[in-house]
């Protein structure tokens, strides 16, 4: 600085000061506006700290979140918590989270290669991707799995396409329940035959006479049976179908 602001110019000259080093002398009076801070370092020198305009220190800011947004103050701390599966660890500034547990055993699959593609277990906290046929066994799925529906082809075992059968002595009583829904009952001679434990709907089972005598279908209790108690064949090779409308509502169809 050359000339020193002294006298009726002190308002119409200009401060200048190029670097630290630089000392100013002769001015007595200083105006600063809102934002500046005035210091006395002692043998007539003063230093002038400037904020704002894009410098001093963070007044607030936001943390945002899927759930919303809370504005965090200059001062306050902010904590980040790992839940099961996640820990984090600070060091300086930086928060490294990391996955743990079944997250972490996820996390070594990488990205799937290919269309249809499944995670399967492999073994105690290992995971592989697998398709086709590879996942069929791990489904424990055999090759009738990739069949056409119009075009089945069954190599080995059995296939039972008859109707179960439930054989009756001469003079056997027996007491039906919903596990024999879908039988042939054969009875060679006098039977009876209790509908009173059966509640399926839609039950059904076909009773046929194969020997000589009478075969008693009872409805007990509240139970009927075309609208009565009871219904008998007596004719040998008779047949009857009896259908259940409901718990207590029977048919006897062929008698």
């Amino acid at each position: 600085m050359t000339n020193f602001l002294t006298g009726t110019n002190r308002g119409l000259g200009g401060l200048r000061v190029d670097d630290a080093s630089t000392d100013v002398f002769g001015v007595n009076h200083i105006v600063f506006s809102s934002g500046a801070t005035l210091t006395d370092n002692g043998n007539g020198k003063v230093s002038i700290a400037i904020s704002g305009g894009g410098g001093g220190g963070m007044t607030t800011w936001i943390v945002a979140g899927a759930s919303g947004s809370t504005v965090v103050n200059d001062g306050e701390t902010v904590t980040i918590t790992g839940s099961s599966g996640i820990t984090t660890a600070e060091s300086g500034r930086t928060v490294t989270i990391t996955p743990t547990g079944v997250l972490e055993d996820l996390n070594t699959l990488d990205a799937p290669s290919a269309d249809g593609e499944f995670i399967v277990a492999t073994g105690a906290g290992a995971f592989a991707y697998e398709s086709g046929a590879t996942v069929r066994t791990s489904l424990g799925l055999g090759t009738i799995a990739t069949q056409d529906g119009e075009d089945v082809v069954i190599t080995g075992g059995l296939i039972n396409s008859r109707a179960p059968v439930l054989s009756v002595t001469d003079g056997g009583v027996v007491d039906l329940d919903d596990t024999l829904s879908g039988y042939l009952i054969f009875c060679e001679g006098t039977a009876t035959l209790n509908l009173g434990a059966i509640t399926l709907l839609g039950f059904q089972a076909t009773i046929t006479l194969i020997g000589v005598g009478t075969v008693t279908i009872i409805a007990s209790g509240s139970k009927t049976i075309n609208g009565v108690a009871s219904v008998a064949l007596s004719t040998q090779y008779n047949a009857v179908s009896i259908v259940g409308l409901d718990s207590d509502t029977f048919f006897a169809i062929g008698v």
